[in-house]
């Protein structure tokens, strides 16, 4: 998992750096984008059946340049990322989370809340 590069506490944005002993838990972690992928295969337009023009319906200008694939009669087909396996909690962070909420009016609600940021947090 990558390490947040940013965080928001009390309302400011600051950078990671910022807090040397690591970032307070009750902090929103910011991370880094992925990087756009490379496609990885080409397919044919359907657009066009792969000609690169469309037909208009005027006389006077009976085809015209096909959108989708830009003239080219293909389309990149985006690579897939790889499924990661799903990361649940230990019994020691279900504990922490629930030793850190206050007895609030809506204790479940809260509770829920606390669990699945943090499922997010470690399957993202």
């Amino acid at each position: 998992m990558s390490h947040p590069v940013a965080c928001i506490y009390k309302g400011y944005l600051y950078m990671a750096h910022e807090f040397p002993k690591g970032i307070p838990a009750n902090a929103v972690p910011l991370f880094a984008a992925e990087p756009a992928r490379e496609p990885s295969a080409m397919r044919q337009c359907r657009s066009c059946d792969g000609t690169g023009e469309r037909w208009t319906g005027i006389d006077e200008a009976p085809t015209t340049i096909c959108k989708p694939c830009d003239g080219t009669g293909t389309i990149a087909i985006a690579a897939q990322p790889a499924p990661r396996p799903w990361v649940g909690l230990t019994e020691d962070e279900r504990l922490e989370i629930y030793n850190r909420m206050d007895w609030v009016i809506d204790f479940n609600w809260e509770y829920e809340q606390a669990i699945e940021s943090k499922l997010r947090e470690r399957n993202t």
